[in-house]
C-alpha cells in the first residue's frame, strides 16, 4: 500500500489506518511470542534500565514486572542475581554471553545479551535471552536415569536369555495319581508360599513348576530356571546376586543384574538345591527370609519381590542328619512338599505322554509318523528308570531308527529287566480278591488300553464291541473307584 499515491487526505487517513492495524498485529503476536517463550527475555534501553520481561523471567528471578520495570540492572545485582551484562553489551556493542546465578530462587542461567540497532546504527534496544540450566539440569539427570534403566532392561533381557523362560509345556496328569498331585498343585498355585518338589531325575518336577508359575498371580511375569547343580560354586554366588562394576577381576565393566533380581515380581526355580553350597545356602536363607539381596562387591540391599520354588531329587533329612544340608534351611524351604510319583507308579500318563512327544516332532520335522497298536502296550510294561525324560528320548530315537511312517517295538531299545511281563498282577487275580474285583480291575485295564489306542470314546467303544454310552459310563465309574483308592493311600 503506497500511502504517497493517495489524492486525499481521506484516501491517506484509510491507508493510514490499515497500516496502523497491521503494525498493531504484528506487536501483538511479538508480545505474544516473548510472553510465551521458555527462555526468559529481559529487554532493556541504551541506558541499561529494564523496558520489559516476560513470565518465564519472573520465575527465573523471583520478581515481578512491576517490581522490575524501570529498574537499572546494576541495582539487582548482589541481592537478585550474581552478575549483569548490560554494560558490557553497551561498551562492546556486540554479544555477550556468561553464567548467571539467581540468588532468590537458587536457579542458574546462560545469559546471551544481544543489542539491536536501526539502519543508522542506532541502538534500538538490548535483548537478554536467559537459558534456565536448572530446567535443563533436570531434563539430563532424568536422562541419565532413563539410560541406566534402558540399561538394566538391556543386562536383564541379555540375563533372560541365558536363564529358562517357561515356553511349550509337556505336562500330562490323567492318571489318577497324578490328579492327586494336580489338585495339590493347584491349591497352592494362587499363594506366594514356597514350594518343594520332590522326586526322581526325570520325572517333570521343572513342569509341575512352570504349571504353578502359570497358574499364579505372576503368570504374567518371567519364571526364571536356575540349576544349582549346573553352576560352578565359584561363580554360584554371582550369578544368583549379580555384582556391581569392579567387583572382580574379569567381571562386566558395568555389573550385572543377579538371576534373582532379574526375576523381580516373577517365580525362581532353584533346580537340584542339594546341590547348592553351604556357604550359599546361608545367603539364600536370608532371601527367604528377608526377601532382599547384596550384589557381590556391594554393601547396598535391593529388595526383591519373587515367588521362589523349589525341587530336588536327593532325601534332604538324610543330608541334614548328614550336616550336607542347613536344618533351618530345611525348615523354610518344607513349607508346602509336593512328590512327584515316578512315571512307573502312574501308567495311565504314559500313552498320552508318548503320543504328545510324537505329535511334536511331526510338527517339527514336518512328518506323519505313528505307532503300531503293540508299541503303546510294551511302552506301558516299561518301568522308565529315566522317568519321563527317558520317555521323551526313547520316542525321539524310535522315531529316527523307523525306516517308514509305522514305528514299531523293533525301533526301541530297551532293557528287558526293565520291561514287566503282561501276564504279570494286571491279569491275575489278587490274594483275598473277590472275581468281582478281578474282572472289574480287568474290564478297566481293557477299556483304558481301548481308550489310549484309538484316541476317542466312539472308536474305543467299537473296539471293544460297545456303545459309546455303555463305554463313558464305565469308564467314569472306574476312574472315580481308582481317585478314591489313591487318596485313601
Amino acid at each position: 500500500m503506497d500511502i504517497d499515491k493517495a489524492t486525499t487526505w481521506e484516501e491517506k487517513y484509510a491507508q493510514l489506518l490499515v497500516r496502523f492495524q497491521e503494525l498493531s498485529r504484528m506487536y501483538n503476536i511479538l508480545d505474544q511470542v516473548i510472553e510465551n517463550s521458555a527462555d526468559a527475555f529481559w529487554l532493556f534501553d541504551q541506558n541499561g534500565h529494564c523496558i520489559r520481561v516476560n513470565s518465564a523471567y519472573e520465575r527465573l528471578i523471583g520478581m515481578s514486572r512491576t517490581e522490575l520495570i524501570g529498574i537499572h540492572a546494576s541495582e539487582l545485582i548482589g541481592t537478585a542475581v550474581s552478575d549483569i551484562s548490560t554494560n558490557k553489551v553497551l561498551e562492546r556493542k556486540q554479544p555477550v554471553s556468561f553464567e548467571q546465578k539467581f540468588l532468590k530462587t537458587g536457579h542458574s542461567a546462560i545469559v546471551t545479551s544481544t543489542p539491536v540497532y536501526d539502519k543508522e546504527g542506532n541502538f534500538v534496544v538490548g535483548i537478554c535471552n536467559d537459558r534456565d540450566m536448572s530446567a535443563l539440569e533436570s531434563l539430563k539427570q532424568k536422562l541419565q536415569q532413563a539410560d541406566k534403566l534402558t540399561k538394566e532392561y538391556e543386562m536383564k533381557i541379555e540375563t533372560l536369555k541365558k536363564a529358562y523362560i517357561h515356553g511349550d509345556s509337556n505336562l500330562i496328569l490323567v492318571d489318577p495319581r497324578s490328579k492327586v498331585l494336580l489338585s495339590r498343585a493347584m491349591k497352592v498355585a494362587h499363594m506366594d508360599s514356597t514350594v518343594l518338589i520332590l522326586g526322581e531325575t526325570g520325572v517333570g518336577k521343572g513342569e509341575i513348576a512352570k504349571m504353578i508359575h502359570k497358574s499364579s498371580s505372576r503368570a504374567e511375569e518371567a519364571f526364571v530356571e536356575i540349576n544349582c547343580g549346573a553352576i560352578s560354586p565359584e561363580l554360584i554366588e554371582s550369578e544368583l546376586f549379580g555384582y556391581e562394576k569392579g567387583a572382580f577381576t574379569g567381571a562386566n565393566t558395568g555389573g550385572k543384574l543377579g538371576l534373582l533380581e532379574v526375576a523381580n515380581k516373577g517365580t525362581v526355580f532353584l533346580d537340584e538345591i542339594g546341590e547348592l553350597p553351604l556357604l550359599m545356602q546361608v545367603k539364600l536363607l536370608r532371601v527367604l527370609q528377608e526377601r532382599e539381596i547384596i550384589p557381590v562387591g556391594s554393601t547396598q540391599q535391593h529388595k526383591i519381590d519373587i515367588r521362589i520354588i523349589i525341587a530336588t531329587n536327593r532325601d534332604l533329612e538324610e543330608m541334614v542328619k548328614c550336616k550336607l544340608f542347613r536344618e533351618d534351611l530345611y525348615y523354610r524351604i518344607n513349607v508346602f512338599p509336593l512328590t512327584v510319583p515316578p512315571l512307573r507308579e502312574r501308567v495311565e500318563d504314559i500313552t498320552p505322554l508318548a503320543n504328545l512327544f510324537l505329535k511334536q516332532l511331526n510338527r517339527r520335522y514336518n512328518y506323519r509318523k505313528e505307532f503300531r497298536p503293540d508299541v503303546l502296550n510294551l511302552l506301558r510294561r516299561y518301568e522308565w528308570p529315566g522317568n519321563v525324560r527317558e520317555l521323551k528320548n526313547s520316542i525321539e530315537q524310535a522315531f529316527i531308527n523307523a525306516e517308514s511312517n509305522i514305528i514299531g517295538i523293533e525301533d526301541f531299545h530297551f532293557s528287558d529287566s526293565n520291561i514287566a511281563c503282561d501276564t504279570g498282577p494286571s491279569f491275575q487275580k489278587g490274594p483275598g480278591e473277590t472275581l468281582a474285583d478281578f474282572l472289574s480291575r480287568i474290564e478297566y485295564r481293557l477299556i483304558q488300553d481301548a481308550y489310549n489306542t484309538a484316541g476317542n470314546v466312539r472308536k474305543a467303544a467299537k473296539l471293544l464291541n460297545m456303545s459309546p454310552a455303555t463305554f463313558v459310563r464305565k469308564r467314569s465309574i472306574y476312574i472315580e473307584k481308582a481317585e478314591e483308592h489313591s487318596r485313601s493311600n
